[in-house]
């Protein structure tokens, strides 16, 4: 239909109007042309455009997917539903408690056995 590039053509043809030189009917009819054909032209390029954005998206998608087909997995999460603990688990403190104070008491006799051994004797007289 004779149009290529809208923006680029009415310039031109808007110069080759106010020049007004050279053959007035040829500027006319491509005026006429252009004024008939220039919206669809940018209805069908901004149609293209959208068309070329979804296929880049579909491209992106198909080669994760076939990236993804073939694919040898090394681990999988299983996620399961939680289960309610019937009771309470938390250690029992006084049981620490018991073997802390019966290893210090341990470690203080065999300590002042150490030192009374060290020490040395005098008879009694």
């Amino acid at each position: 239909m004779g149009i290529y590039d809208v923006p680029y053509q009415a310039k031109e043809l808007a110069a080759a109007m106010l020049r007004g030189s050279g053959n007035t009917a040829k500027i006319a009819e491509m005026q006429k042309t252009f004024n008939e054909h220039s919206g669809d032209y940018m209805v069908l390029t901004a149609w293209l455009e959208g068309e070329i954005r979804g296929l880049e998206e579909f491209i992106s998608r198909y080669d994760l997917a076939f990236s993804q087909h073939d694919r040898q997995f090394t681990h999988a999460s299983v996620i399961s539903s939680p289960e309610v603990a019937q009771k309470r688990y938390s250690p029992v403190r006084w049981i620490y408690g018991v073997l802390f104070m019966l290893g210090g008491f341990l470690m203080t006799l065999l300590t002042i056995g150490v030192l009374e051994a060290g020490q040395k004797k005098e008879p009694l007289t």
